[in-house]
């Protein structure tokens, strides 16, 4: 009965503190210290230190005296820990011993009353995650004091996680599922800013070296190691709160819940979790969702979130893909228009990011024909406006042979490129009729190879045909790059320098080019070697041969 009695004093001490609004009451003192007494006794969650499992292995009934009293007094503890800041702080010290006293009796019991192992049994109504949501929202902003009994349960993350990600399933048909979106938004403030970092707060630069390990891998652990599923589960919850937009009496503050929860897929996307490409399903409705909020004058702050997040996944990604789904769902005019609206540094870094990224084939001809004005520096958008064109030019879906006898929608049918990329045939017979005056082109084209990075044959061909209209447009400057090199300490170092590398970057715009020494050449010739690389577009750093001559002559390398 001790227990008991210490259990409902507890409970009710809390209780009277939560009714004083004013934190310099006079009455808070003696409660306080009232609550610290008992917390100190070593009386109070007793029946936390039984275990919930019976001697055969299999758990105790719910509805049993020992279950009972123990779910009693996980509220009870729960009613401590969620105190409002200012009456918790004098307490944390007696909080922090209790919790280091129990803590290996309590996980047990946190994972017998968790959802996962009641969902879809009669066990479901009795056991509701109110309880277990409340614990772990103020749980883990003590995580700095109880870190080291985090790291040694793990299994505590993996429930943290569980219980945000399937809300919706675990309060279905409960009188409670009208505040999923509290209990979503709650679990999601702990997670954004507790839970995943080593220090228990939430570190702006989102640095590698603050990122708990232990944390992650419970939200692998909880989706069996397929991050996919994690980012569908978390666009979910976001869907439903755009759903629940229009009827909702507080709009300001279901749009406050969203930005948490898109701000969360950010920081997993980049750098907590990221993967190759982000699946399909997942762009789109990001996409979906930016389209509904961007008319929105109040939602404008959660679309750049939105527009933050697409960025965070095409800047992670291993290929173009994700990027052009997004493009083909019409997301570029959204970012734009926003942008326009709402001019801030999310929707900005997110149109340069698009614009560098034409360097990929695919994105260049996947952009829709819109109004840069404004929105882009004058110099990337001329640059982005010649890309373009060259691109659409060098890729046109017609046939090259000027005297096809097929009309346009014919030849579109049975299209096919040439091996040498530049040029399309409708038909074998077409492309031999055409060959007199297309060999000279193609044996040039085919000569291209690549020098490193996983990049396909088009988008070398492109970053070559992009690579050698800038030596053209840059031969004066690349020139003097090469000399000023080549008569380094008065020239002394030439006969030390087999190799001399221009590198365009045409992952930034405008393109910008660097010349330095090259590694010694194995045909021991002294050479002038021109590569074009996409660095920054997202594709792995690739990079091609544009130009390579003998060292003097230099004249000849901007000429093509």
């Amino acid at each position: 009965m001790a227990a008991v009695g210490t259990d409902l004093e507890l409970s009710d001490l809390t209780k009277q503190l939560c009714k004083l609004t004013d934190p310099a009451s006079a009455e808070a003192p003696p409660i306080i210290k009232s609550i610290r007494h008992l917390l100190r006794s070593g009386r109070p969650f007793l029946d936390l230190r039984a275990s919930p499992k019976l001697p055969d292995g299999k758990y105790r009934n719910v509805q049993s005296p020992p279950a009972f009293h123990a779910i009693r007094n996980l509220r009870t503890l729960t009613d401590v820990v969620v105190l409002p800041q200012h009456w918790l702080t004098p307490l944390l010290e007696p909080i922090h011993a209790c919790l280091r006293e129990i803590w290996f009796s309590l996980v047990p019991w946190i994972e017998y009353v968790h959802p996962m192992h009641h969902v879809g049994t009669r066990r479901q109504v009795q056991i509701l995650p109110v309880t277990l949501t409340r614990f772990f929202f103020s749980l883990f902003p003590m995580k700095a004091a109880i870190s080291d009994l985090l790291e040694q349960t793990p299994q505590m993350y993996g429930m943290l996680f569980d219980l945000w990600l399937h809300l919706d399933v675990y309060l279905a048909g409960s009188d409670r599922s009208s505040h999923l979106f509290d209990f979503v938004n709650w679990l999601g403030n702990v997670i954004l800013y507790f839970a995943v970092w080593i220090g228990g707060e939430y570190q702006a630069s989102l640095a590698l070296e603050y990122v708990d390990g232990v944390a992650i891998e419970g939200a692998r652990w909880i989706v069996k190691d397929r991050p996919r599923a994690f980012y569908r589960l978390v666009v979910a919850h976001a869907r439903r709160l755009l759903d629940a937009l229009p009827d909702a009496e507080n709009q300001g503050q279901l749009l406050s819940f969203m930005a948490k929860q898109i701000r969360v897929l950010t920081i997993f996307t980049d750098p907590l979790l990221p993967i190759p490409c982000m699946p399909r399903d997942v762009v789109l409705d990001l996409v979906s969702i930016l389209r509904k909020l961007q008319p929105l004058a109040s939602a404008h702050v959660t679309a750049v979130d939105v527009c933050v997040a697409l960025h965070a996944i095409w800047q992670t990604a291993e290929d173009a893909r994700s990027l052009l789904w997004a493009l083909r769902a019409g997301v570029l005019p959204l970012i734009i228009a926003l942008d326009r609206e709402e001019s801030l540094r999310g929707t900005s870094a997110c149109l340069r990011f698009v614009a560098a990224s034409t360097s990929d084939v695919g994105v260049a001809r996947a952009m829709p024909v819109v109004d840069w004005h404004g929105v882009l520096p004058d110099g990337m958008k001329y640059a982005l406006q010649e890309r373009l064109q060259l691109a659409r030019a060098t890729y046109r879906k017609v046939c090259a042979y000027d005297k096809c006898p097929k009309n346009k929608e014919e030849g579109c049918a049975s299209i096919r490129r040439c091996p040498c990329l530049s040029v399309c045939y409708c038909s074998s017979e077409c492309q031999t009729r055409d060959w007199p005056w297309h060999r000279d082109t193609h044996y040039a084209d085919m000569s291209l190879y690549h020098i490193r990075g996983n990049l396909c044959p088009l988008n070398a061909h492109f970053l070559t045909i992009c690579g050698r209209q800038y030596l053209q447009e840059n031969d004066e400057e690349i020139q003097d790059g090469i000399t000023q090199v080549l008569t380094l300490d008065g020239g002394s170092l030439l006969d030390t320098i087999s190799c001399v590398v221009v590198e365009i970057n045409l992952g930034q715009l405008p393109p910008v080019h660097q010349t330095m020494y090259g590694p010694p050449n194995a045909m021991h010739t002294k050479r002038i070697v021109v590569t074009a690389c996409a660095r920054g577009a997202g594709m792995m750093d690739p990079a091609v041969m544009v130009q390579s001559v003998p060292m003097p002559r230099l004249a000849t390398v901007a000429g093509g």
